[in-house]
């Protein structure tokens, strides 16, 4: 359907504009004040003051093997996921709902989808990185995305193909597992997405008691701790948490 063409143009150039977006506002605008926003800020780096495109076309230094083409096929294979999903919304193959929203039940039920999806995909992923940090797995797959110690744009799409199609099942799994309105999957979608891209980003985010940018650069740079993506819970739960939380340092 032409929607399902749409979503894949929607979800390839988005991440390409935010990415971008991101470089341009704090690498190449605020090289000087740096120590302010940047979160490894005395790692040496080369993106400071300067443009980078998608690795593909990038000549940036220092890239890990494969960068170019793994992020490229991964772009490609998440904007196949979300194409795929809405095809199937549209010819009624999962359980994605379209009712017209006009009542405070009908929206409490949606933020409740949304809620409910975010905690599926936080509990799955949790265990599914960790999966990955096991020895065979780790030395396969998730090593690649290691590369980076101090990960900056462009680098959160550096995994390994197979990993990232075995995660891209878990993040676009909601609404074929549970009714799930249009609504509450496109929040659902926004977080995720934007989360994704701003835990690599090294820009020094904070929303306090919620999301913090810092957790998962700390994860890259001490790798066995914070595990969960977007938010801390499961690290918390299982004592893999590195970080302060609430007022509490962990």
């Amino acid at each position: 359907s032409p929607y399902t063409y749409a979503v894949f143009i929607l979800q390839f150039g988005g991440y390409i504009a935010f990415s971008l977006f991101l470089q341009y506002s704090f690498y190449y605008l605020r090289p000087k004040d740096k120590n302010k926003w940047k979160i490894q800020a005395k790692v040496p780096t080369v993106a400071v003051g300067r443009l980078w495109g998608h690795p593909i076309i990038s000549n940036k230094p220092q890239r890990g093997k494969y960068h170019g083409v793994f992020a490229l096929i991964n772009l490609c294979l998440a904007s196949a996921f979300v194409a795929a999903t809405t095809e199937c919304a549209v010819k009624g193959w999962n359980k994605m709902q379209f009712d017209a929203v006009g009542t405070s039940d009908q929206v409490c039920l949606i933020v409740w989808q949304f809620v409910w999806a975010v905690i599926w995909q936080c509990v799955v992923e949790y265990y599914w990185h960790r999966l990955m940090h096991l020895p065979y797995f780790y030395k396969a797959f998730h090593k690649f995305h290691h590369h980076y110690k101090a990960p900056e744009p462009w680098d959160d799409m550096y995994i390994h193909p197979l990993e990232a199609f075995g995660y891209y099942c878990i993040l676009y799994s909601p609404p074929f597992l549970f009714p799930t309105h249009l609504y509450a999957f496109l929040a659902y979608m926004a977080v995720m997405g934007t989360c994704g891209v701003l835990d690599h980003s090294g820009i020094r985010l904070r929303l306090p008691g919620v999301y913090d940018t810092a957790e998962h650069d700390r994860h890259h740079e001490k790798y066995e701790v914070n595990y969960s993506f977007p938010f801390p819970h499961m690290d918390i739960l299982h004592g893999t948490f590195d970080g302060e939380f609430w007022g509490k340092t962990y």
